[in-house]
């Protein structure tokens, strides 16, 4: 949550929390091996309980909401639901939503698209053996890559802002992304290095064993990537 405070009087200063992260559950149906979100059930808030909260956050300051989990798309109705509130009862700047695209449906995009400004996406590979090393897969079907390229797009055609989400790990680093890159031609593509991310969590949680199989050095990944990959970082 980005929180700027404000200090025209010092005396009354107060947080503003403009951009809000906010993560409903944490279910996935994915099996990511890296991924600190473990919970395969979770609490989920009333829709009028998390209404409340953002309508405090709004009137706290909020311009810019994300919505991550988990896989927000298993509570698609829920999702919908409060990017619409959002959108149209809060008026935010923005709403935008991660997600690793497998349950994102033209149907839904076609009755809350118009209330979302970003969808991202989770991609770290384009190659399905590689995806299936890293988690990427349900029930055995490695149909992740087609799902990105065909979720990219559904947005496009609707005017939809896509972005596209890499973590960097022992699986992928050798891989050049480049020629999937230009056909999805996201408006950002945020590349995260997997040993950074690990001491990240480390230092507030407790981080899953099974993550440091899939680490590599940053020495490695700086050294191999292409330099069509450099400029994009």
């Amino acid at each position: 949550m980005t929180v700027p405070i404000e200090l025209d009087d010092p005396s009354t200063a107060r947080i503003v929390p403009i951009s809000v992260n906010y993560f409903p559950h944490r279910k996935c149906n994915y099996g990511c091996g890296f991924c600190f979100h473990t919970a395969k059930t979770s609490h989920i808030e009333p829709l009028d309980n998390a209404k409340r909260g953002l309508r405090m956050l709004a009137e706290a300051g909020m311009k810019k909401l994300n919505i991550s989990g988990g896989e927000p798309f298993l509570e698609a109705a829920f999702l919908g639901e409060i990017i619409k509130f959002s959108k149209v009862k809060l008026g935010l700047e923005s709403t935008g939503v991660i997600c690793n695209g497998s349950l994102v449906t033209e149907k839904w995009l076609d009755k809350y698209g118009q209330y979302l400004d970003i969808l991202g996406v989770s991609c770290d590979s384009f190659d399905i053996e590689t995806n299936f090393k890293i988690g990427r897969s349900q029930n055995g079907k490695g149909v992740h890559t087609k799902k990105v390229f065909q979720v990219a797009n559904w947005c496009q055609d609707r005017g939809i802002m896509f972005k596209l989400n890499s973590v960097i790990g022992q699986y992928n680093w050798e891989e050049d992304m480049n020629y999937g890159i230009d056909e999805i031609a996201p408006f950002r593509w945020k590349v995260r290095h997997l040993k950074s991310v690990i001491h990240r969590i480390a230092k507030g949680s407790q981080t899953h064993p099974r993550c440091s199989k899939f680490s590599c050095s940053m020495a490695k990944t700086l050294d191999r990537r292409p330099s069509a990959m450099h400029e994009r970082w």
